[in-house]
């Protein structure tokens, strides 16, 4: 299997013309599948990107939403628009909504959206202020304390899935 692998491609900031010619070049590679390591896009566009990019690629995308997927917008809201829109594509995989893709009989591909959960480091004394905290709906507005609480309970679901789908 020949697969490409993308990773914080943004595709927000594209013009039309510019998408076009990524599209372009990606097809001439001749891959058999596409692997989206996140940060697709924000969460206004993410759908519309991934849609387009299987119309015209036309080979399965399996794909993983990274933070950015979710600005100006909500998690759930994402998580369900991103449900919605594999369930109805037979080239698009969410990795965090199913288990394991077996590519061939020695190896498989998992994925989740994963989160920073912020137990390791300084947290408390980190003055770093990340634009999640105030793109990212869930985040948006919390005290220190309950983005924590917050971080903790996305990484516990990004780790209970892993644990979940790895044998």
């Amino acid at each position: 299997m020949r697969a490409i692998w993308l990773t914080d491609i943004h595709l927000e900031f594209l013009d039309d013309r510019t998408f076009s010619t990524f599209l372009w070049e990606l097809s001439r590679r001749n891959a058999d599948a596409a692997l989206i390591s996140g940060d697709i896009a924000q969460a206004p566009t993410v759908s519309e990107y991934l849609s387009k990019m299987a119309k015209f690629l036309e080979i399965p995308i399996y794909f993983v939403l990274g933070n950015h997927d979710f600005y100006h917008g909500s998690i759930p809201a994402v998580k369900d628009t991103i449900r919605t829109l594999s369930k109805d594509s037979s080239l698009l995989h969410w990795l965090t909504d199913g288990g394991p893709v077996c590519l061939c009989p020695t190896t498989c591909l998992v994925g989740h959206d994963g989160w920073g959960d912020a137990r390791l480091g300084d947290y408390h004394g980190s003055t770093v202020d990340l634009n999640d905290f105030y793109l990212i709906h869930e985040l948006a507005g919390l005290s220190k304390r309950d983005r924590l609480l917050k971080l903790h309970e996305l990484g516990d679901e990004a780790a209970a899935h892993l644990r979940k789908v790895l044998p």
